[in-house]
């Protein structure tokens, strides 16, 4: 019972980043109406925000079981933790290092993390079909 909603979790994870790049890539699309910087600015605050997400997730689904519990919990606290650092670690090297256009990048970061915040709302409705 457990293995099976780990498995439905961790596909719902999976999905969740599946969607996220896909409509940052869309987005992505419509912002090369202001040019290329645009688009490639806007794709990579999505990645600064959709990549640290797999991290979390990988972290999360390591383990499974009801015997794993406690580390199932550890697992969260450290892939927040190491979510929190790799966003703040990109972030810094993309604005120090890299050419961007500002308001492509942070909004294709926006678009990622709403994406994420109403992914509970749209897989529950899911589910509910």
């Amino acid at each position: 019972m457990a293995q099976d909603i780990n498995k439905k979790a961790k596909r719902g994870a999976w999905h969740l980043s599946i969607v996220q790049i896909s409509v940052v890539l869309l987005s992505a699309l419509i912002a090369a109406h202001w040019g290329r910087q645009a688009a490639l600015s806007l794709v990579i605050g999505g990645l600064v925000n959709i990549l640290p997400n797999v991290v979390f997730a990988r972290y999360v689904f390591a383990k499974a079981g009801a015997q794993a519990a406690r580390q199932i919990m550890a697992n969260v606290y450290w892939g927040e933790a190491v979510k929190i650092v790799l966003t703040a670690v990109m972030m810094v090297v993309v604005l120090k290092w890299v050419t961007i256009t500002p308001l492509a990048f942070f909004m294709g970061f926006i678009v990622a993390q709403c994406l994420f915040w109403s992914a509970g709302f749209w897989f529950r409705r899911a589910e509910q079909d």
